[in-house]
């Protein structure tokens, strides 16, 4: 059992998947904050206090899992969740996601939807993630027909920012393959655009 003692907290958006233990009822909401003790998940239908839930919350590639307890912190926003118990692995992955030290490893697995038009098919949105990031470059695999020099629309799907890039550049050979690894480039750079945590909170 963690100790229930001050932490800081992180603005931090992911998609996590809450389970009640006792009914089975499962939502797909997203996180608001983050602790080694707990976080908040946005929800307009939250669990009622003391309900014993499962959270899984993936993010940049990583898969973390965690039974907990819903505190009294409910309101229309969503519910607090206090983790009651995290095993090793699960702590080991806590600790890399809220290092507040800049990372030297480049951004993943960041949930995007590319909106743009294919010649001849009309307009096309497209759900996919990121594979490498810069401060504004991001390297990503799509299906839909596009060009080099085509202008497109990117939304971080958990941020909900939405932002300009243009198509950098395509693999020579990527007639060959239904979906394709293509980097697209943002007009003008936005800090923290391709992460899902800018905030952090006392």
């Amino acid at each position: 059992m963690l100790e229930r003692r001050k932490t800081t907290r992180y603005d931090f958006g992911a998609i996590a998947q809450v389970t009640d233990l006792d009914s089975g009822e499962e939502m797909i909401a997203v996180t608001r904050d983050l602790s080694r003790s707990g976080c908040f998940i946005r929800t307009p239908g939250p669990f009622a206090k003391g309900t014993t839930v499962l959270v899984r919350i993936r993010w940049c590639g990583a898969d973390f899992a965690a039974r907990g307890e819903v505190t009294g912190n409910i309101s229309r926003e969503g519910m607090g969740v206090a983790f009651a118990e995290i095993g090793c692995r699960e702590g080991e992955i806590l600790d890399q996601w809220l290092d507040p030290k800049p990372r030297s490893r480049q951004q993943t697995g960041i949930p995007v939807i590319v909106f743009g038009k294919q010649e001849g098919l009309g307009d096309f949105m497209e759900e996919t993630e990121t594979h490498i990031t810069s401060l504004n470059r991001a390297l990503l695999r799509l299906s839909s027909a596009v060009t080099p020099g085509q202008m497109v629309r990117v939304r971080n799907r958990l941020t909900r920012e939405e932002r300009s890039c243009r198509v950098i550049s395509i693999p020579a050979d990527s007639k060959k393959h239904k979906s394709k690894l293509l980097t697209v480039e943002m007009l003008e750079p936005v800090p923290n655009f391709w992460d899902s945590r800018t905030h952090v909170r006392q």
